[in-house]
């Protein structure tokens, strides 16, 4: 029996209906494991969006061109569907990974801190009337590290969804011991800024 084709015929039936099981519990898996990835990457995209958009509110304020209520609704609207978004966001966030819920929670109180006193200091310029006025010069202060810090949270949700993760995860799994997926750089951005 060293020879493979000497198997008895029972086993070769078995063996077939075994991997034709496999092939199709991989054919029907894969595509909707892919769907599933692929909505993680846009939620994780969008939490950095709503990061950029705190960082951008203060401009907007800031770069007005009146004062009238239209002008001034307008602007609340959009800080108040920003508070919104943001808190769905960080729900989200949590409720997929305890980890990343934690550092976007950080991520987003420095944000949140920095942008809020600048958006406040935007209300109280005069509204634009001239294009020279829409040079309104750097609004927030450490707005680099905030750049900084956006672009190091949005490595790490790559991480989090990416191909890396799936590669990676079980040899990291065991040598960190849960551990892999906090970023060093981020964690470092973090620290300096709170």
């Amino acid at each position: 029996m060293g020879d493979l084709g000497e198997l008895p015929g029972g086993l070769w039936t078995l063996s077939a209906a075994f991997l034709t099981a496999v092939a199709s519990v991989t054919v029907a898996v894969l595509p909707r494991w892919a769907q599933t990835r692929e909505r993680i990457r846009e939620r994780y995209a969008a939490s950095t969006e709503i990061l950029a958009a705190w960082i951008e509110l203060p401009y907007r304020i800031a770069r007005r061109t009146s004062d009238d209520p239209t002008t001034l609704g307008s602007l609340a609207t959009r800080g108040h569907d920003l508070q919104e978004d943001t808190a769905n966001m960080l729900a989200w966030v949590a409720s997929d990974s305890r980890v990343m819920g934690d550092l976007y929670t950080r991520v987003v109180t420095v944000v949140r801190r920095r942008c809020g006193s600048s958006a406040q200091s935007a209300w109280c310029r005069p509204s634009t009337a001239t294009p020279s006025m829409m040079n309104v010069g750097s609004l927030i202060e450490g707005q680099h590290e905030l750049i900084e810090l956006l672009t190091a949270w949005a490595r790490q949700a790559a991480i989090r969804v990416g191909a890396s993760r799936v590669l990676l995860w079980l040899p990291t799994r065991i040598l960190l011991a849960g551990s892999w997926n906090r970023s060093a750089r981020l964690d470092k951005i973090l620290r300096r800024l709170e």
